[in-house]
């Protein structure tokens, strides 16, 4: 018997389709109603999407379950179309439907203004990696996930983003929970949207000792911090990141207890 050939968009001798197509997919079984229901999103009432590509000479070598930074300095397709409170913004594989978890940092409805973390199964640095931004359903709840974001292996992830302060407010995005009061100095201008300004008296945060102990390491044990700063002063010591005892061997010849990341006087040497 004949096989006829498989096309998109017309049906030989009879008609042509007047649509535009796109992402045709064949499966070789009955699809199940949940991936019906989720297929391309659209189910779900999701309008509109937009591709983006991960450049792979930006990436120094391969990486798992990576948070990876999307920022968008005024996006003309969000507003209006995205919610206002930008619930409906998500993130999926190159796929079309794997949901990826996602944390909004940032996001300005007026202006399209987007800073999000999302976490990628797996970024090559040898070939471009693809993924996609939902958005668009305007019944849609909270999509956001950030300790899912932040769970490979991360003991606290403070943005240091937000505008109001108080006991708590300086929130930790993991499920340790681990958030901190300031004193003072939020909303500045950050490297990654907003930033904390200390200056040795005022502005600082305190996690205080967490009783989960998350944020306490064994000496033998190996650890690492990381961080955007930007000197106000030269010629001074900065304390960064501290948690330890009051002495130290620097000013009192005190073993410390705990661990610190400053940067010494000369401006050099962390």
């Amino acid at each position: 018997a004949q096989t006829p050939s498989l096309k998109f968009g017309n049906i030989p001798s009879f008609n042509y389709a007047n649509v535009a197509l796109d992402d045709v997919r064949v499966y070789n079984r009955a699809l199940s109603a949940a991936e019906v229901s989720k297929l391309h999103l659209r189910g779900g009432g999701w309008q509109y999407r937009k591709k983006i590509t991960i450049d792979r000479t930006r990436v120094a070598g391969p990486l798992t379950d990576f948070p990876v930074l999307i920022r968008l300095a005024n996006d003309p397709n969000l507003p209006g179309k995205a919610q206002a409170s930008g619930n409906d913004i998500l993130f999926t594989s190159s796929d079309g439907t794997t949901k990826l978890s996602h944390e909004i940092e940032k996001y300005v409805s007026a202006t399209g203004e987007l800073v999000a973390w999302v976490k990628v199964p797996s970024v090559s640095s040898t070939a471009n990696t693809d993924i996609y931004m939902y958005y668009g359903d305007a019944g849609a709840s909270d999509q956001q996930d950030k300790t899912g974001v932040w769970s490979n292996g991360y003991a606290g992830v403070w943005h240091l983003k937000e505008t109001t302060g108080g006991a708590g407010a300086i929130k930790d995005s993991t499920s340790n929970g681990n958030n901190g009061t300031d004193s003072g100095g939020l909303g500045a201008a950050g490297q990654i949207g907003n930033a904390i300004s200390v200056n040795g008296t005022t502005g600082y945060v305190n996690v205080g000792d967490p009783a989960n102990g998350t944020l306490d390491f064994a000496d033998a044990k190996d650890f690492s911090i990381s961080g955007w700063f930007t000197r106000n002063v030269p010629g001074v010591n900065h304390f960064l990141v501290d948690k330890g005892s009051v002495g130290d061997n620097c000013t009192g010849g005190v073993a410390p207890v705990g661990y610190r990341l400053n940067l010494q006087d000369g401006g050099n040497a962390l």
